[in-house]
């Protein structure tokens, strides 16, 4: 939590916007949407409402003391006054100038609104203009510091004498105090009250200036993407977002070190601290009219919800779990009255599996873990081909829950037996879920985990795939949409070749997809793959999976993973090993050509991080549109020592946005064979959830810490039994280093609820980690074993 209410408020109270060239785009588009575009009814993100307000809807912010929320209306000179109780306009203000940047600082109740080379501003209670303020030419982002009442407005100049200028207003006199000199047309601004920094993009100079809030001078400056426009801050984690012209990057707000860039086209940002969640408005091929949700942890899309035509600003009320969105249409090809569009996005996730099935010689779990104070009440949806069934689940505080399917839905070999779920908690308590699979697939046993999707998105990014003789590959799709949709599946061959198969797939509902109907068998590189699995229809979402099954040299076993959401600059893998028994990959995708993919050569670079303290570098040139694989140990060599165990990072150094997976086939102790893969994640945190884990006979769980920055990190686990007690341990983690830590050595074994846990890894002296869990089993015989990066908050 916020320490400071009046802080707190403030974060939920700016405004951030995106730059004049994505603008200019926006404009030109000819797409027309239905307002009631819906990302289903399923998703955890609900559009709820759309609200008429003036022309040229560009800025909007709330005030969350007043409940109230103001958009400025740029073609109409207005502000829209909404009730954020009944969501209705309750009035409108006219401007002397054009609306375009607005925020509200919630200590004294005034909201500033930018345009025409002045700032309006507003008595936030009677909604009636004060005064107007003079700064510098075309002022776009502003931002409060409600703890020494100080504003700041970005002077965005556009070619003029004032084109690097940031204004500073008196909050109680309402007077310019100082004009300070940043970067070439600075468009965006935002404060953290807590370290009084204030950060400003420059949208022409490709940087973030840092001024001390206390002198109102620059005293750093960052280097960031090309056209940096909108940006926000996470005043908790100090992490800075801003908007590049290919994406959101993700920066550390104390050194300005890039902790990821996730491609999302371009658009507005805001952040909500008390959820860790990022908002990003979107308007493009991709995800037409849409409001991205990502985690704040690594900045990842984690789901998308169709709002109207022209998404601009963005702000999110935390009292009220409602987020706004500002949609333009004023001038161009769309006259028409903007709209403000009503998101409602619960405090904590759902979670979502499109695979699972209960077909015999399959074991399917659901897997809860509960890391709060008080109990958690859980309900399973289970979509079949039939009628959905659900189940309610009680998991006490600081624990876990173990879900058997089957005991719903029965057994059978038969589709009605195959499932996509939903696991989502109903009295406000913050769950993680895993599903984990033990299977006897034709003769090959073993088993595979995923931490649930927490929503779902137009597109999934598969690195990995293959025909080859001895591997079958599935695409299990989940469609949330009450409507029958066409999915495209876009393969990237080893050969170069680019084959595309189209499928319907049926309204709420899973659907299988076997890439060798369509690819064939054979053994050479143009039956590797990468694939993109997408909805053909605008405004359409899903979630998709890719379990595969093999006999890897005669270790088999099966993997599976949830499809990456967006591409991005950099993975991070926790786990890696070249012991003898194990043999490691890393496939890298780089997407094909898009609206906002560029069609380039990624130049890759990955760095192992290894278990003696050393690392080690391989450059890679991934060609556009192809996937390129790895072998660890054509670098590292084969060992049987911690010197062979190693964290990954994979690095485009050239800009180029990849995707990367980590496959890993074993004879775990000369007993167990099997496999497991996991998706990278595109940025270390500070914590991880697991819901899985066992000491039982027949398990061997560990956790692979990877710390890739420069001091060593000092790491809290918590095991949260089955029965409800709990278990602590420390560990220190080397800097640029990997450490490995065997759960048996705190929690012995045991065959009850007892030896069944889930885990909370926290780093607790300020450095961010990746954390996966690996497993090895004999399941009743099934042999095999299944990894997982955590849940990230």
């Amino acid at each position: 939590m916020i320490r400071n209410k009046c802080i707190r408020d403030f974060y939920y109270s700016r405004f951030v916007m995106t730059t004049a060239f994505v603008l200019t785009i926006l404009l030109i588009s000819s797409l027309v949407v239905a307002t009631q575009g819906l990302l289903s009814n399923t998703s955890a993100q609900t559009l709820v409402k759309t609200i008429e307000v003036g022309q040229g809807t560009y800025g909007i912010c709330v005030n969350p003391s007043l409940n109230k929320i103001y958009a400025a209306n740029e073609a109409g000179s207005s502000v829209s006054v909404i009730n954020g109780a009944t969501e209705a306009v309750t009035k409108t203000v006219a401007l002397s100038s054009v609306g375009f940047g607005i925020a509200a600082n919630p200590a004294t109740k005034k909201v500033y609104v930018t345009g025409d080379d002045i700032v309006t501003v507003l008595n936030g209670v009677s909604d009636n203009v004060i005064t107007t303020i003079a700064v510098g030419k075309n002022p776009r982002g502003i931002g409060i510091n409600p703890v020494t009442n100080k504003i700041y407005v970005a002077n965005s100049g556009y070619g003029t004498a004032d084109s690097n200028t940031v204004s500073v207003i008196d909050g109680s006199t309402d007077a310019v105090i100082k004009t300070v000199t940043v970067g070439y047309a600075p468009y965006g601004a935002v404060v953290n009250p807590d370290t009084d920094r204030v950060y400003v993009s420059n949208s022409q100079s490709s940087t973030v200036s840092v001024l001390n809030g206390a002198t109102d001078s620059v005293i750093t400056t960052f280097s960031v993407g090309s056209g940096p426009g909108s940006i926000a801050l996470d005043p908790i984690t100090n992490r800075v977002y801003v908007m590049i012209s290919r994406g959101l990057q993700v920066l550390d707000g104390s050194t300005g070190d890039a902790l990821g860039t996730i491609v999302t086209g371009y658009g507005s940002v805001c952040v909500n601290p008390e959820t860790a969640r990022v908002y990003i408005t979107s308007d493009n091929e991709e995800s037409p009219g849409s409001l991205l949700v990502a985690n704040g942890a690594n900045g990842a899309v984690t789901s998308e919800v169709s709002v109207n035509v022209e998404p601009e600003g963005v702000c999110v009320n935390p009292e009220t779990g409602k987020v706004y969105v500002a949609c333009f249409r004023g001038w161009g090809q769309m006259p028409g009255p903007g709209t403000v569009s009503v998101i409602y996005d619960p405090p904590f996730p759902t979670f979502y599996f499109a695979e699972g099935t209960c077909r015999p010689g399959f074991d399917s779990f659901i897997c809860i873990q509960n890391p709060g104070d008080a109990q958690a009440e859980v309900k399973v949806t289970y979509i079949c081909s039939g009628p959905d069934k659900e189940q309610d689940v009680v998991v006490p505080a600081h624990s876990r829950s173990t879900v058997r399917p089957y005991e719903v839905l029965g057994v059978g070999d038969d589709a009605a037996h195959d499932f996509s779920a939903k696991v989502e908690c109903t009295n406000g308590q913050q769950i993680i879920a895993e599903r984990s699979v033990y299977f006897d697939y034709h003769g090959w046993t073993g088993g595979h985990d995923v931490v649930g999707a927490t929503g779902a998105t137009s597109s999934h990014f598969f690195a990995e795939g293959t025909t080859r003789p001895g591997f079958d590959p599935y695409f299990c799709i989940q469609n949330p949409s009450d409507d029958h949709v066409e999915v495209r599946i876009e393969y990237l061959l080893g050969d170069g070749s680019q084959p595309q198969d189209t499928v319907k797939v049926p309204a709420l509902s899973r659907y299988t997809i076997h890439p060798s109907d369509f690819l064939g068998v054979g053994d050479d590189a143009g039956h590797d793959f990468s694939a993109r699995v997408r909805f053909l229809e605008r405004y359409r979402q899903l979630i998709v999976e890719r379990p595969m099954y093999f006999d890897y040299k005669g270790w088999t076993g099966g993997s599976d993973v949830v499809g990456a959401t967006y591409p991005a600059t950099r993975f991070y893998f926790a786990e890696g090993t070249t012991r003898p028994g194990f043999d490691s990959y890393i496939c890298i995708q780089n997407p094909p050509e898009d609206l906002y993919y560029i069609k380039r050569d990624a130049q890759v670079r990955v760095t192992y991080m290894l278990g003696d303290g050393r690392t080690a570098t391989q450059d890679i040139v991934v060609l556009d549109g192809s996937r390129a694989t790895l072998h660890p140990a054509d670098v590292l060599g084969v060992g049987d020592d911690e010197a062979h165990d190693f964290s990954i990072k994979v690095e485009s150094t050239n800009g180029q946005s990849i995707v990367a997976e980590r496959p890993m086939y074993f004879n775990y102790q000369g007993k167990w064979t099997g496999g497991s893969n996991v998706v990278g994640t595109t940025a270390p945190s500070s914590t991880f959830y697991f819901a899985e884990g066992t000491c039982r006979p027949g398990f061997d769980t560990y956790f692979c810490v990877q710390n890739s920055g420069d001091a060593d990190a000092a790491v809290h686990l918590t095991y949260m039994m089955g029965d409800g007690s709990t278990r602590e341990q420390d560990i220190t983690v080397r800097a640029n280093s990997r450490q490995t830590v065997n759960c048996h050595d705190i929690l012995g074994f045991g065959d009850g609820a007892a030896y069944d846990f889930s885990t909370k890894v926290e780093c607790t002296n300020g450095q961010n980690i990746v954390v996966e869990r690996p497993m090895y089993f004999d399941y009743h015989g099934w042999t095999g074993g299944h990894d997982v990066v955590g849940y990230q908050k």
